[in-house]
């Protein structure tokens, strides 16, 4: 009796101390398990996700190089004409030019030359984006071509705007509202100080208002930077 007595009244402290026993060896073991393993599982993913993201990287800089590439080739090569013969640049004819490169290059929406006196001329394909930022182009039209000098000579500002149908026919002669500072250009900016080329981040395009990417190619008459040449992709085309 006495012992089968003292075996009730036992067994209750024991699994007390067995459970206390658990509580304080076995439940801290557990949690620093979980943390660990919770940490390890997470450092596995974000090695996972900076891995893909590496390589996400790795191969849209290939596909915007594979994309650029052809259109830095074109605008080097205006960019070489313009460097030989700089006074053809001002010539109405040198339009004969940028109309073959942009009817050449389809993502190409305009092109420019600039030389550091403030010389400029551009010549723009007329796309829907454009036609919707002005109004008053006529209905034909699907060339533009613009001069811009901003009369550093001291003769004063001057600048003209013309738009064809099929090129070379002139459809209007318009004047533009205002003359944009090309000199002050992202591209052109970051065409001074490229040995060989410059891409823009996208910008709002300063003669059209539309977000573009500008990749510029510097003019170098005598081994010294003369001015640049400017092609620019509407955002549009690169999605």
């Amino acid at each position: 009796m006495v012992v089968s007595w003292l075996m009730r009244a036992t067994r209750p402290r024991l699994t007390t101390a067995l459970l206390f026993a658990f509580s304080v060896l076995v439940i801290p073991a557990l949690i620093v398990v979980l943390v660990v393993s919770h940490y390890q599982a997470e450092k596995a993913i974000r090695a996972h996700l900076d891995a893909e993201l590496g390589r996400t990287k790795a191969d849209t800089t290939r596909a915007l190089v594979g994309f650029f590439r052809p259109l830095i080739d074109v605008t080097s090569v205006v960019a070489s004409a313009a460097a030989l013969d700089p006074a053809a640049v001002r010539r109405d004819s040198f339009n004969d030019v940028l109309y073959g490169t942009l009817s050449n290059v389809d993502h190409i929406a305009s092109i420019r030359v600039t030389f550091e006196d403030g010389f400029s001329r551009n010549f723009a394909r007329i796309t829907p984006e454009l036609r919707a930022s002005y109004s008053d182009l006529p209905a034909e039209a699907k060339w533009g071509a613009r001069t811009y000098y901003n009369g550093q000579d001291g003769g004063g500002p001057s600048f003209a705007e013309v738009v064809f149908s099929d090129y070379p026919q002139v459809i209007a002669s318009l004047t533009p509202e205002h003359m944009p500072d090309f000199l002050e250009t992202a591209a052109y900016l970051g065409a001074r100080k490229a040995e060989s080329h410059f891409i823009t981040d996208v910008t709002i395009g300063v003669a059209t208002g539309l977000p573009v990417v500008s990749m510029a190619v510097p003019i170098r008459i005598g081994g010294v930077f003369s001015g640049a040449v400017t092609a620019n992709v509407t955002v549009s085309d690169l999605s």
